[in-house]
């Protein structure tokens, strides 16, 4: 061996270890003490090499990579740490470097405080392999009560994410709680619109591209430390937009737990199944209603809707028109005089021995659907009992939904109950410690608070409704419903129409979601509850 060593003094401070109340743990205390140690050897000190805040289950640390760089230029022969499990927690690649790089590179390395010298020949370095088994199961241990502790936390609705989702901040008082953000709500608000309105996830993100409005990646590393790659080109793509739109967050329901470590020494996230996610109710101020976004969750499963290429707005009646004799979807054609028409895809696709073309012009269908909407909704405007009926339908509807949202706040608190005392179980196995125990007991506890203040509220709002007091008369007219509508549009349809069938006779069949309020029998109702 080498008389002269040139010493590599490596200090890490893992995550885990951040909440540890040991001084003798802190990344000043393992540097000072490695320092005095060399001195004391007469050894040279080739260089120092920290990784503040980096778990021992990666070697993915940029302090160890200087220092494996520094090994392979020849200017380090020794590496010392405090302890084996400073040098890791991966019991595979701490005995990699530990049983062949070091050896190779002859490389003396010493744990400190766990005796551990390879320049000497004892039964303490006999045992490192074991001692390095134990520091990984350590950390596997670790991540089973973070990840124990993080789904509590998810199933009692509290946020769990580092970064909140694009539309939202974090609450200073209480980082587990959401708070709008109203300048990127207020573009989340503007996809949800468009999309309803019939443009497709493409013409939507080039429509926000165009007036260079940061993508959720861009916006959210102008307001914190966050870094990703593709922030080089922080554009909006047709995927960023799906991924929006699919996001229950959006309704007020916080989502979580979509996605998970392959494993606790792994960084990759795997994408879990949407049966996976973990959707708690009314957590939050929703950015959008709940029924625009159930809306739009239905028109994305609709076929021919999700146009994921197109810069164009879709088309006003793409997925809504059917064959009405074979059964298949009607397909848009256009002739040489540059006239749009809708033809029977069997048709098209299989010639007429399988169905005839069905043909029907674009301008036609228009004016033909509109004009019958608007026979069955005139007349009844001008009744006199329509106007009481519909009031009273929407009252009952609106107190029918505090009782609902009453109900998922006295269950939320009861669940919020139950964690605290699963915690203290917990906390009496051994499993949490004490000052774990209290910290998630005090935030439970402010969120059961503000619970109790949503139930009062609730219960207020619902003895306004029992009483006699008439709603105001803007409530009976949504915006964008019939009623205040010049034309047929795209978000009619969505919110109106079931489906349009076209007969070879040029019949027509149009399936609406509300009923005819003249019809006999028929209660003198418009829409269904959702759209009052």
């Amino acid at each position: 061996m080498k008389n002269v060593y040139n010493a590599a003094i490596y200090c890490r401070l893992s995550r885990e270890d951040e909440n540890n109340t040991s001084q003798s743990e802190s990344i000043k205390n393992q540097l000072d003490y490695l320092t005095r140690y060399v001195h004391a050897q007469g050894w040279n000190i080739a260089g120092t090499y920290i990784d503040d805040g980096y778990s021992g289950t990666s070697f993915d640390r940029p302090g160890f990579k200087r220092m494996v760089e520094d090994i392979e230029a020849g200017r380090v022969n020794l590496v010392i740490t405090k302890d084996l499990s400073r040098l890791g927690r991966d019991y595979i690649e701490t005995g990699r470097y530990m049983e062949k790089y070091f050896p190779e590179k002859s490389i003396r390395y010493i744990a400190l405080n766990d005796g551990i010298d390879t320049f000497e020949d004892t039964a303490v370095n006999d045992i490192t392999p074991f001692k390095s088994v134990i520091n990984d199961l350590y950390a596997r241990d670790i991540s089973k009560k973070v990840r124990s502790v993080l789904r509590t936390k998810a199933a009692a609705g509290l946020f769990i994410g580092a970064f909140a989702p694009y539309g939202y901040k974090k609450d200073p008082a209480n980082g587990s709680r959401l708070l709008v953000d109203e300048a990127a709500a207020s573009v989340v608000r503007r996809i949800f619109k468009m999309y309803i309105e019939g443009h497709g996830l493409s013409c939507i993100a080039h429509a926000l591209n165009a007036e260079k409005v940061p993508n959720p990646a861009g916006y959210k590393a102008a307001g914190s430390r966050y870094k990703n790659g593709r922030l080089k080109n922080p554009l909006w793509g047709p995927s960023t937009i799906k991924s929006i739109l699919s996001n229950p967050t959006y309704a007020g329901n916080i989502t979580q737990g979509k996605y998970k470590k392959a494993s606790y020494k792994s960084g990759k996230l795997l994408t879990l199944d949407r049966s996976s996610w973990v959707t708690v109710k009314s957590t939050h101020e929703p950015v959008v209603s709940e029924e625009d976004f159930d809306l739009v969750q239905k028109m994305m499963s609709r076929r021919n809707t999700g146009n994921f290429n197109s810069k164009k707005p879709l088309k006003l009646f793409s997925g809504y028109v059917f064959c009405g004799d074979c059964g298949e979807y009607m397909t848009f054609t256009t002739t040489k005089k540059g006239e749009e028409y809708l033809i029977c895809s069997r048709y098209k696709r299989y010639t007429s021995k399988y169905c005839s073309r069905h043909a029907i012009s674009s301008g036609d269908l228009q004016s033909a659907v509109w004009e019958d909407m608007r026979t069955m909704v005139e007349p009844a405007i001008k009744r006199a009992d329509i106007p009481g009926e519909i009031q009273k339908h929407w009252r009952e509807n609106r107190r029918q939904a505090v009782q609902k949202d009453l109900a998922d706040v006295r269950k939320k608190m009861d669940e919020i109950d139950h964690v605290i005392k699963n915690l203290y179980l917990d906390k009496v196995k051994g499993v949490l410690g004490e000052q774990e125990f209290m910290g998630l007991s005090r935030e439970f506890g402010r969120e059961k608070e503000a619970l109790a203040d949503r139930y009062n509220q609730l219960q207020a709002a619902l003895g306004r409704h029992a009483g006699a007091a008439v709603e105001a008369e803007g409530a009976l007219l949504p915006p964008g419903s019939l009623w205040n509508a010049s034309a047929l549009t795209r978000e009619l349809l969505e919110k109106l129409v079931d489906k349009i069938e076209v007969f070879e006779d040029g019949g027509l069949k149009i399936t609406y979601k509300f009923k005819n309020p003249l019809a006999t029998g028929s209660k003198p109702v418009f829409f269904c509850s959702r759209l009052l």
